[in-house]
């Protein structure tokens, strides 16, 4: 037996003695360690809170958000009136014009020739008006009477001369060509003898009130015949009907226009609409008024005031989503705006400031009830939780209606993994952070809502 062997036979005691304490100091440890991993898993069970917040006054805004385009309030289509060439084209593309500003005029012989003999049909017209007004003077009678005389005169020669001719013509004397030119001469003095004797019977005779009325319909006939006349002349004048900007040209000088036909198009671009459309949950809460911001990120993400001017009704489906128009007007003052800009808009739904809020992560739902997580009275005590009544809410704040007040203080609990431990377990309820959220209750999770841990909803 070796010597080493012989020891050990030796002293069996004390070798038992050092393994019976070996075993006794790991075994603490062992319990030590256990002990603690319980403490810890009981804590994390517990809610762990990560930190605690005071509930603060804040501004929460509900908005409804969209992209959309850029386009002139109001575009008008210039079109010729009357057919002509054009000359004088004072304006060129991009610039401002005022309403009833000329841009050209289409020269027309034509209507200036039919606008003048209007004018002179039209005075000639009042001349006869007034004149039968006036009844006929002493003077204009013993001139008539001079102008009968003569014509009679004139008559008898006529029919004197026609006798003669008709003998020689009969006695072979005169060819039958000058036989019928003192015919001719002779009915032509007839014809100016009886209208002489009319014309004078007229003049003695008094003027009656159809005389005056039908005087009057011609002076107001001939006013409408040259009021057309110069509306037609007017026309050849191509004029801006709005304020604006020249946005396109389709003239030149020395064109011939026909009647009708687009010369060009004026826009007012000191106010733009902004066009989008927003889907079939949210245009309930759009109103008519609305303030809407308006971003344009061509002009470094300036944003430019705007409202809601028109909301639509006609449905247009987009990736399988019903939207519906809506419009809003933005001022464009400083030009800065171009038609065809994209841009994003925010329309203020709803807001309210200085109003108790606390941030979404700190909301959870348990059974259906929105609630928060208090802190333990005692270190080392297990968190609480209380219900509260909700508000309006944002992205990353929600109004605390009921249950708590500006100064309270609420946990924002951290669970890596829900626990299904019933018996009053505070963290039995909360949720994920998931996206969507039960109206009026909690601010997400998946199937049940609830804080933000995972984004999955409770696990059963």
């Amino acid at each position: 037996m070796t010597e080493p062997m012989q020891w050990l036979k030796g002293n069996k005691k004390l070798i038992a003695w050092a393994v019976a304490l070996t075993l006794a100091g790991g075994g603490g440890y062992g319990l030590y360690a256990w002990r603690s991993g319980q403490a810890l898993e009981a804590q994390r069970l517990q809610g762990g809170v990560t930190r605690e917040i005071t509930v603060k006054k804040a501004t929460i805004t509900e908005k409804v958000t969209a992209l959309g385009v850029l386009e002139p309030l109001a575009t008008y289509e210039i079109k010729a009136k009357t057919e002509g060439t054009v000359t004088g084209l004072a304006v060129k593309e991009t610039e401002e014009v005022k309403a009833g500003q000329v841009l050209a005029v289409l020269a027309s012989e034509s209507l200036n020739a039919e606008a003048a003999r209007a004018v002179v049909t039209l005075k000639s017209a009042q001349a006869s008006l007034e004149k039968t007004r006036q009844g006929t003077t002493a003077e204009e009678i013993a001139q008539q009477e001079v102008a009968l005389r003569q014509a009679e005169i004139n008559l008898a020669r006529s029919q004197s001369d026609l006798e003669k001719n008709q003998r020689l013509y009969e006695n072979g004397a005169i060819p039958l060509a000058d036989l019928e030119k003192a015919q001719d001469q002779a009915a032509l003095d007839e014809q100016t003898f009886q209208s002489a004797q009319l014309k004078l019977a007229q003049l003695k005779r008094q003027p009656e009130p159809t005389d005056v009325t039908i005087a009057e319909a011609k002076v107001e006939e001939a006013r409408i015949s040259r009021d057309q006349a110069l509306q037609n002349q007017n026309d050849a004048r191509i004029a801006a009907p709005v304020d604006g900007t020249i946005l396109s040209l389709t003239m030149k000088n020395d064109d011939s226009v026909a009647n009708n036909t687009v010369v060009a198009t004026v826009a007012n671009l000191k106010v733009m609409r902004g066009n989008f459309y927003v889907n079939e949950i949210d245009v309930p809460k759009v109103k008519l008024g609305m303030a809407a911001n308006v971003k344009v990120d061509a002009l470094g993400g300036r944003v430019f005031k705007g409202k809601v001017t028109q909301i639509g009704q006609n449905p247009k489906t987009i990736d399988n989503v019903v939207n519906y128009q809506v419009l809003v007007e933005v001022d464009n003052l400083e030009g800065q705006l171009r038609s065809g800009m994209t841009m994003s808009v925010e329309i203020v739904i709803n807001q309210k400031q200085d109003v108790a809020a606390i941030p979404l992560e700190a909301l959870i739902e348990r059974e259906g009830t929105a609630g928060v997580m208090i802190p333990a009275a005692e270190e080392g005590g297990r968190p609480t939780f209380k219900r509260i009544k909700t508000g309006l809410r944002d992205d990353t704040m929600v109004e605390v209606v009921e249950g708590l007040a500006e100064g309270d203080r609420i946990a924002i609990v951290s669970t890596a993994r829900r626990t299904t431990t019933t018996g009053g377990n505070p963290l039995q309820s909360i949720g994920g952070a998931g996206g969507g959220s039960r109206a009026g209750t909690g601010a997400g999770g998946g199937q049940s809502g609830g804080g933000f841990g995972q984004s999955s909803g409770q696990r059963r």
